[in-house]
């Protein structure tokens, strides 16, 4: 959502004074952006709640909060959505898991699957304005881009940030997992990405990461059937993550335990890249250049340190790449 600070005074005001659930929504979509004001999830999610509460016996109302709600999905901003996930019942009462389920595992882009996916985890708040981190990242590393010869001599291993390692390691425990699963019970094994060095360094594309999320999703839902705890608990509570780790010794099968937590991990690893990006384009925003900085000078600090040779030099406001949005 676009908007002014005048815009989100008036928003506040328009809550306050008609009691309107769309007023409501607007104000918790605005605060869920932190366009003008201090992005702030748990005032989102209160303020969005309670326009999906007061639409109680107003199917009209209703309709028009899920379909502000779908607009954002069709968007890619599926972040927005999961605020909203503990009211599903209220404002979709004809949602089938079942349905969505299926609709998901068919690549069909229905709001079931999209409300389905939104559920995957309960911190995927960053998966918003991904073509603007896309943008802001490619202009902020395009003079340290290496070319192919780089990777012919060198490891990505020494140079990637602690984020994008752990991910590597516990994608790369998944697939085991989720191939002897798959072997064991002959399940129709999805594909999972294959992420080389291009691209993990100098930095993996939000595209690219949540790509990967809807593929480990696809892959859970693949075996749901392989023990009724993954289907009946498991599934029903993708936005608890303390659950989901107290539910997997629980389930009879350990590969399928390691999978599952394997999932929760992976989860968090791509959340916590996802909020990085965004919390960079929230500082380029707010014309705060230092953090976008930091963050490419830890790039290339982390070249030197892995005694590599390079011609970049540290960066400084002065010589900062040019960014626009």
């Amino acid at each position: 959502m676009n908007t002014n600070h005048s815009a989100y005074d008036e928003a506040r005001r328009a809550a306050v004074e008609s009691n309107n659930p769309i007023a409501y929504l607007r104000l918790g979509i605005i605060y869920f952006y932190g366009t003008h004001t201090e992005r702030n999830v748990v005032l989102a999610r209160y303020f969005i709640g309670k326009a999906i509460t007061m639409c109680s016996g107003k199917p009209e109302m209703t309709v028009l909060i899920r379909k502000h709600l779908q607009e954002e999905c069709d968007t890619g901003n599926f972040g927005l959505l999961s605020v909203a996930h503990s009211y599903l019942s209220k404002f979709y009462p004809s949602f089938s898991r079942k349905k969505a389920i299926e609709d998901f595992m068919a690549d069909k882009d229905t709001f079931a699957a999209k409300v389905l996916y939104s559920q995957c985890t309960s911190n995927n708040t960053s998966e918003i304005l991904i073509h603007q981190q896309e943008s802001l990242l490619r202009q902020l590393y395009a003079p340290i881009i290496p070319d192919d010869s780089f990777w012919s001599t060198k490891t990505i291993d020494s140079v990637l940030a602690r984020d994008e390692g752990e991910l590597t390691v516990c994608l790369d425990n998944f697939k085991e997992t989720y191939q002897e699963v798959c072997d064991k019970y002959n399940i129709d094994k999805q594909d999972i990405l294959h992420l080389d060095p291009t691209a993990l360094f100098p930095y993996i594309s939000p595209t690219t990461l949540y790509r990967l999320r809807r593929q480990i999703f696809k892959c859970i839902l693949s075996f749901r059937h392989l023990d009724p705890l993954i289907t009946r608990k498991y599934l029903t509570h993708l936005c608890d993550n303390e659950y989901l780790l107290d539910i997997c010794p629980k389930i009879k099968d350990y590969d399928a335990v390691f999978l599952l937590i394997s999932f929760v991990e992976l989860n968090m690893d791509i959340e916590a890249i996802g909020l990085t990006h965004l919390k960079l384009l929230r500082s380029f925003q707010n014309d705060d250049l230092e953090p976008l900085i930091a963050h490419i000078n830890g790039c290339i600090n982390r070249l030197t340190k892995a005694g590599i040779s390079h011609p970049f030099h540290p960066f400084t406001k002065e010589t900062l790449p040019t960014i626009t949005l």
